[in-house]
């Protein structure tokens, strides 16, 4: 509180004009959590006002960045890195270094940051943002219901059980998995996506792109044996459904006909709501390889600072104020971020209830030493590679190809890409 308290009482003068605040928490939860956010800050910090503005996700870029170039931006907003990474290069974020290097006695460099984790704000060597909505990619939802009434025991709930490998995710789907025509329960979904398959890929032992120069790696017999094996799923062990099958979403997890599904812990909240009673839900750890650690990566998106803020003193005092530990408890008690900070570990998912408190809400506090370091989405051109990326997989995922071959094929424009990226970003970090 005392960090709060002398950050805010450093900007007498603006007090009077009030902080705008930017984010795209339309729904009904999250500007429940968002309001919640704003009106803890105004009890603990009575002579600064913010007020917010919520935009769909849909239009929320151009509204931005209407604002910014008009001169009437937010004062502090939401964004996503690739996103901000623009915005970076325009001179329109204001990095948060001179301002953190005069922070004292508060929660930055502290022992109750999670180490490492403030990296994920970082650009360019500078720190643009503080992580926020931070999920980790991957983990599973369980239909526990499912696994017993198939007679399988319940799947292990820690990241470092040795049993718990893709060998076992495959065997326990096709026991899962009752056929037809038409099928009536499948053992898991497919996730085709780069959210996922990213570290499914470095489970396997490869990765994305060579962090050093660009290059993109994802032609390795290592990331094209993972992301075939998620294509097999459905192509070849057919214990995933397909999109035919899946028509109107009849097998959508909250249906309770699908044992596993690709996913976050920090959807938790929305499943109390979408699958209520209908049958026991959990959480559980990504699979590894045999005698490999589980690899995660985290999404995140960053609460940033409006370069031209009128009010800069007061917006960075809310802005460190709700990147730290007092702002993030709502958040981390709504399970919509991974709790960065220790003392918030025990308030995780709180707001589940009783039914959360039987979950395996330990998956949210015990990721770190199996969390991927690598951050391609830095890359200045990796928007633009998923351009070129999605489209490849799209034929993988539908068996027009193999995953090496769709690779091998978009090799050497990804390479042109992620490799100007690099360049790009070391010459804006220099």
């Amino acid at each position: 509180a005392a960090a709060t308290t002398a950050a805010a009482s450093s900007a007498p003068a603006a007090a009077a004009q009030a902080v705008v605040y930017m984010n795209w928490a339309t729904d009904d939860l999250g500007m429940k959590r968002e309001n919640e956010q704003l009106a803890l800050f105004a009890q603990q910090n009575p002579a600064l006002k913010v007020t917010m503005t919520a935009v769909s996700s849909s239009g929320y870029q151009d509204k931005l960045l209407a604002g910014l170039a008009g001169g009437t931006g937010p004062d502090v907003f939401r964004d996503n890195p690739a996103d901000a990474l623009p915005l970076i290069s325009k001179g329109q974020l204001a990095s948060f270094d001179p301002m953190l290097a005069t922070s004292t006695n508060g929660w930055w460099g502290s022992k109750d940051v999670k180490p490492g984790v403030m990296n994920w704000g970082r650009a360019y060597g500078k720190q643009y943002g503080f992580p926020i909505g931070t999920g980790a990619y991957y983990d599973f939802s369980v239909n526990r219901d499912i696994w017993r009434t198939t007679g399988l025991a319940d799947p292990p709930v820690q990241y470092n059980d040795p049993s718990w490998t893709f060998d076992y995710v495959l065997d326990a789907a096709k026991k899962i998995t009752k056929g037809g025509p038409p099928p009536q329960q499948f053992g898991i979904n497919t996730g085709m996506s780069w959210s996922f398959l990213h570290p499914v890929v470095q489970s396997w032992g490869g990765d994305f792109m060579d962090p050093k120069t660009g290059e993109f790696l994802w032609t390795s017999s290592s990331a094209a044996d993972g992301i075939q094996w998620m294509a097999d799923l459905q192509l070849k062990q057919h214990v995933a459904p397909s999109g035919t099958e899946n028509t109107g979403g009849v097998f959508n997890f909250e249906k309770g006909r699908l044992g596993l599904t690709w996913s976050t812990f920090n959807l938790a909240m929305y499943l109390l709501s979408t699958v209520g009673d209908q049958f026991q839900w959990d959480m559980l750890p990504p699979p590894h390889q045999a005698g490999k650690k589980p690899v995660i990566w985290f999404y995140v998106s960053w609460a940033v600072l409006n370069k031209s803020s009128k009010v800069p003193e007061n917006a960075w005092a809310f802005l460190y104020w709700y990147g730290g530990p007092q702002g993030q408890g709502v958040p981390v008690e709504y399970a919509w971020t991974a709790p960065l900070f220790s003392s918030l570990d025990s308030r995780f998912a709180s707001r589940l209830g009783a039914s959360g408190a039987k979950k395996n809400l330990a998956i949210a506090s015990d990721f770190l030493q199996y969390s991927s370091p690598e951050r391609p989405e830095l890359n200045p051109r990796f928007s633009e590679s998923m351009k070129i990326l999605n489209p490849a997989l799209a034929k993988v995922a539908s068996g027009q190809s193999t995953a090496n071959n769709a690779m091998q094929e978009i090799k050497t424009p990804m390479d042109q890409l992620l490799k100007q990226g690099m360049q790009e970003a070391a010459a804006a970090g220099s």
